[in-house]
């Protein structure tokens, strides 16, 4: 874990409504902290290495906005207070650095009152002035970059060479990622069209975690009404830029279209590969041909076809069983 130098940093623990804690929201207060948000009467010794001088009591109430709690203060020269936070039994300081080595006495503090210190105009027009550029930088980390088709295939190809030499899946899985994405949305920055083999995990393939890649599945990797409609969603509701059909060698629907003849609902599926197929009876070949022939299917939808215009692409891949590695088709 990053360490910090605030007061109480390492069991600062709550989160917000966006899973953030108070360590995250020093990383994201340091950026913001300046000589305009410094207490006047220190405000001749802010600078750039010790942000926090004259922050404590906005930072403070601007937490309690956050996480509820209370805030606290410890009596310094002239009557003023070093402000504080106590959220369910969590004490943090965030504020703390600006007094060096010397030790501050948290057992014995007074409670502060918001409508105290905030009748002061200057003082709540530097509370606000805090407030708002902490919310612009939230608001643009909710607003993720989206990906063009040809950053979104640099990713994927990284993805890939990071899971070949991986023993575990390196996306980012976290309750804090899981908390985000509940609230923020998806972001998706690719469409996997792939086959239903359990063999064949895109999320990991890829190094992805959670949000990060929009996943259909179906035996076969074949297209169909269905398959478009959630292709098409993905492209003109989340934005997304690049479609990969991937398929994998040693497909066993491939493999049943060139030497069986299944009956039941199966037979929909290799159907479906034979006209992709044709006469093709080597069949690596055949699993690549499948691929372009659900490309195909893809391209020429009237829907996406349009959506192209806009930069979205289109693109084939093959997922090897026997090392992990993905090549993407000419």
């Amino acid at each position: 874990m990053k360490t910090y130098r605030f007061y109480g940093w390492e069991t600062a623990d709550v989160q917000d409504r966006h899973g953030l804690t108070p360590r995250d929201y020093y990383d994201i207060l340091s950026t913001v902290w300046c000589a305009e948000t410094c207490a006047p009467r220190m405000r001749d010794k802010w600078h750039e290495d010790n942000k926090t001088m004259g922050q404590c009591s906005i930072t403070a109430f601007l937490m309690q906005d956050l996480y509820g709690g209370k805030v606290y203060g410890i009596p310094r020269a002239g009557g003023h207070f070093h402000c504080f936070n106590v959220v369910d039994g969590c004490v943090f300081d965030l504020t703390s650095e600006q007094f060096g080595d010397e030790v501050l006495d948290y057992h014995n503090a007074a409670e502060q009152l918001r409508d105290i210190h905030l009748a002061s105009e200057e003082k709540r027009q530097r509370y606000e002035y805090l407030s708002a550029k902490v919310h612009d930088v939230l608001r643009q980390r909710e607003t993720p970059h989206r990906m063009s088709a040809a950053e979104a295939i640099d990713k994927l190809k990284d993805g890939n060479a990071q899971y070949l030499h991986a023993k575990t899946s390196a996306g980012d899985i976290s309750l804090l990622r899981r908390i985000n994405t509940c609230t923020n949305g998806q972001h998706p920055y690719a469409i996997i069209l792939t086959c239903s083999d359990a063999r064949v995990l895109p999320e990991s393939v890829f190094s992805a975690g959670i949000g990060d890649l929009f996943v259909i599945r179906v035996a076969g990797n074949v297209m169909d009404d269905h398959q478009l409609g959630s292709i098409e969603y993905a492209a003109a509701h989340l934005g997304v830029k690049l479609i990969v059909v991937l398929g994998h060698n040693h497909c066993g629907a491939v493999e049943a279209a060139l030497h069986h003849d299944p009956e039941g609902y199966i037979k929909f599926i290799t159907d479906e590969i034979k006209e992709a197929i044709g006469e093709e009876q080597d069949a690596y070949q055949a699993c690549c041909l499948n691929v372009q022939h659900s490309m195909a299917i893809v391209e020429h939808s009237f829907a996406i076809h349009q959506a192209e215009e806009a930069g979205l692409r289109v693109v084939g891949a093959m997922y090897h069983l026997e090392d992990g590695h993905v090549s993407f088709l000419p």
